[in-house]
């Protein structure tokens, strides 16, 4: 009856919808070919004796063996399983070969990467890794390649790029050790941004909107950048490899034994970085012979990198601390490959690199792409990335160049380390990135300690460029590790750190009241909200339940959601006298708060919102008398599109007002008055968006947390990461979910302000843990996203919900399905 009365539906439903349907039923069914065996048995060429891989509800995996060798192979096998696609982005990535299967999309990114040169960083650290670090990269190594071998399906996205993947090599694991160093050392960044923004709007102000240097640095940078020079030197700004990531940070603390319920430590970290799916991180638990470790691991990587192990636990933050200078070159006019120091002519090293690049279906072959690599003595020559210019470059010198396997080694020997002895002992190779690193062990003792190598300048600070053909500015050598920050059982019982400056008298002082930390470790830390805030819970529940502080408690501080800000301004905010009916509720709905930035605050809204457009207007018409020009004028642009708290503070507390007077007007404006025409348009953005009704204006329908997948999400919710082209796939892929917090909320949830993704939030807590050393059942830890990168697999998103709910889950849970390795006779 229905296909005579509608046939044309019926055509519809049986020609297109049925065969679509049963299409995508065939293809999902071939997919699942791809899911990885978890169980049974297998023989494998590597291993010494069987490997068992017990993997729990979530698929975390239990890596038991013999021999610590043979417990590594596990790791490298499931890393294959279940994160392969994910391995090869970053191999690509840090080897500069994404263009030969991206297409031309992912060319700067290649360009910028080989100019780096982290694949020839990653080919020295191999060459001086120990016999006995080589020999653990060769066991994960052949696991990962054995894994791949037992693959029935290559992931999808091997399909849609149509190729395979080459053998894993340990080079390619030493060069996603190179790509995430940096990726957490971004100094240059701001060095760039501060003498941009101390050329367009003077020294004071610059001090005022960035962290505070010396005035005569930035006297410097005005003096010796010219315009034209300058915009060229920016000409690549947009691209996210030269703008600050303020956000790319963490929390960790560590509380002794004597506040808590078993009488030992408890330790916490929730490291902050770009948001991905599947997690930049994968758990699991190895036990070898000697190796006993749990936590969080890198794929590609063979060891813990946060965790514990049956001594003692760790947790790590980046410092920020300042181990990158851009060096400001002269080039000789007669020959473009020799550079100036102290008057006499020097000549540059030298590659030629060919980058192939895939072409489009339905555009010309791509030829290859002849590049072009010079070094100075001081590192690479970034500004051959932007056009080449005639007798000016600049380059860059950074601690990751100097690199030789001492971070690899250091994170084995944590694996091993018994007490604090031996746990500065696996510290003191560690070279880059600088990190925080919180300590407790079974016998009660906590500590902090923060290795790396920290660079001696004779000259300068290092926070704005440098002059090249100056050999006094040259660094003069390493911190030695017998003086980097370190603190031992405190007074206290409490070490926290939060990407602050951990020397800052306000926090060093706390351990050694009668010192000052001795040594300039940088200036582009990040504010000490989040630490104040985590320092103040944990001293009041001391004093409330001191004794009786369990892993419940750490859960709850992660979760924590106060904005740090609204209680230091709401008093001129409040002051504003409503113009409208909206208005009027908006501001009746900030006096109400307090200041909890939950999912369904109307308030955290509101003042996001109005926040955001004070500063815009602060900000921009400053940059608009400034009239710049081209790259230098879309650089000074993009100080609008963070929220810049402590700039906020200083304005709103009297301490840089001059911000408020619009300099195109013959009227000194002030700061309520900016208060007040900003209001009117967060409540007109917010109404556009949300609805008139003022109580619909919840936080979690503007702030969304993002996780893309890479290549395959839409390059706007992937701004981030390289360049790709636009796929038909990308909501298979991509996932989004509501989100609390703010950016310097201790549950961090940084805030977008471009106009494409006003309010989204692409970084956050990629990882929680909380151990207590006094119970092995009372050790939790969770992903953001899942254990799996198969986009068919059930644990490709299944953590998200539970991440941000804060519920974290056991380390030693129960075993769901065993996979047993066999070495093979053949």
């Amino acid at each position: 009856m229905f296909f005579q009365k509608f046939p044309m539906v019926s055509r519809t439903i049986v020609w297109m919808i049925l065969p679509l349907f049963l299409l995508l039923f065939i293809a999902y069914q071939v997919l699942l070919q791809s899911l990885p065996d978890v169980k049974g048995d297998k023989e494998v060429k590597g291993i010494q004796a069987p490997v068992m891989i017990n993997r729990d509800q979530h698929s975390i995996p239990h890596i038991q063996a013999s021999n610590d060798l043979d417990a590594v192979f596990g790791l490298g096998y499931t890393h294959a399983q279940d994160r392969l696609w994910q391995m090869e982005m970053n191999r690509r990535i840090g080897s500069g070969r994404l263009s030969e299967i991206i297409g031309i999309e992912s060319l700067r990114s290649d360009m910028f990467i080989r100019t780096l040169g982290l694949r020839r960083n990653a080919e020295k650290m191999w060459q001086q890794l120990s016999p006995e670090n080589k020999k653990i990269l060769e066991a994960y190594v052949a696991g990962v390649n054995q894994g791949i071998s037992h693959l029935d399906l290559l992931p999808a996205e091997y399909y849609l790029y149509q190729f395979e993947p080459e053998p894993w090599q340990p080079v390619d694991s030493l060069v996603w050790m190179q790509l995430m160093t940096w990726q957490l050392s971004n100094n240059y960044r701001y060095e760039i941004q501060r003498a941009l923004v101390v050329k367009a709007l003077g020294a004071e102000k610059a001090n005022e909107f960035l962290p505070e240097v010396p005035m005569e640095q930035l006297q410097l940078a005005a003096q010796h950048v010219n315009n034209t020079d300058f915009d060229q030197m920016l000409g690549e700004y947009h691209n996210p490899d030269y703008i600050p990531k303020k956000h790319v940070g963490s929390n960790n603390w560590v509380i002794s034994g004597k506040h808590t319920k078993t009488g030992k430590p408890l330790l916490a970290n929730d490291p902050h970085l770009v948001n991905s799916i599947p997690s930049i991180w994968y758990l699991a638990r190895l036990e070898g012979k000697d190796l006993h470790t749990v936590g969080a691991t890198f794929p590609g990587l063979p060891f813990v990198v946060i965790g514990r192990n049956q001594h003692l636990a760790w947790g790590v933050t980046n410092m920020m601390a300042d181990t990158q200078d851009i060096y400001l070159e002269k080039i000789n006019p007669l020959n473009r490959n020799q550079y100036l120091v102290d008057g006499d002519w020097y000549d540059m090293e030298v590659f030629r690199e060919k980058i192939k690049v895939r072409a489009d279906l339905l555009r010309r072959p791509e030829p290859d792409r002849e590049l072009t690599i010079r070094r100075t003595r001081n590192g690479p020559v970034l500004s051959d990335i932007n056009p080449q210019l005639e007798n000016f470059a600049y380059s860059l010198r950074w601690a990751g160049d100097d690199q030789d396997g001492g971070t690899f080694d250091s994170y084995v020997k944590l694996g091993y380390a018994k007490n604090w002895t031996e746990f500065n002992q696996a510290l003191e190779s560690f070279v880059a990135p600088v990190h925080n690193f919180v300590y407790a062990d079974m016998e009660g003792n906590i500590g902090y300690v923060a290795p790396g190598k920290f660079p001696i300048r004779a000259t300068g600070n290092g926070d704005v460029p440098a002059l090249g053909w100056d050999s006094s500015t040259q660094w003069q050598g390493w911190l030695d590790f017998t003086q980097v920050p370190r603190v031992y059982n405190p007074e206290s019982g409490i070490l926290v750190t939060a990407n602050n400056n951990v020397t800052d008298e306000k926090y060093f002082g706390q351990y050694y009241p009668e010192q000052k930390y001795p040594h300039h470790l940088g200036y582009d830390f990040s504010p000490g909200y989040r630490a104040d805030r985590i320092t103040e819970l944990l001293k009041s529940n001391i004093e409330q339940r001191s004794g009786s502080i369990d892993h419940s408690i750490m859960s709850e501080i992660q979760g924590d959601v106060l904005n740090p800000m609204f209680d230091k301004v709401k008093h001129r905010m409040l002051a504003i006298e409503a113009t409208t009916e909206q208005e009027a509720d908006a501001l009746k709905v900030l006096a109400d708060w307090d200041g909890m930035m939950t999912g369904d605050s109307v308030a955290s809204s509101i003042f996001v919102s109005w926040i955001s457009h004070f500063q815009r207007l602060l900000v921009r018409d400053d940059i608009e008398k400034a009239d710049l020009s081209g790259a230098s004028s879309f650089a000074l642009s993009r100080i609008e599109f963070q929220i810049n708290y402590p700039f906020i503070e200083r304005v709103l507390t009297e301490q840089a007002s001059s911000w408020c007077d619009f300099q195109k007007t013959d009227v000194v404006e002030s700061c309520q008055t900016v208060l007040q025409v900003s209001l009117q348009h967060a409540i007109n953005e917010l109404d556009k968006e949300l609805g008139s009704n003022v109580a619909n204006w919840q936080w979690n329908e503007l702030h969304k947390n993002q996780f893309p997948h890479f290549p395959l999400s839409e390059a706007e919710l992937a701004p981030h990461a390289p360049q790709s082209d636009e796929s038909f796939f990308s909501r298979l892929f991509h996932r989004e979910a509501n989100s609390s917090g703010g950016g310097e909320t201790v549950n961090v949830a940084p805030i977008s302000l471009d106009d494409e993704t006003k309010y989204k939030q692409f970084f956050g807590a990629t990882y929680r843990q909380v151990i207590d050393l006094g119970n092995e059942n009372e050790n939790y830890f969770i992903l953001n996203t899942g254990q799996s990168g198969n986009v068919v697999s059930k644990h490709y998103d299944d953590m998200i919900s539970k991440h941000g709910g804060m519920q974290l889950l056991p380390m030693y849970s129960t075993k769901s399905h065993q996979l047993t390795l066999h070495p093979t006779n053949k």
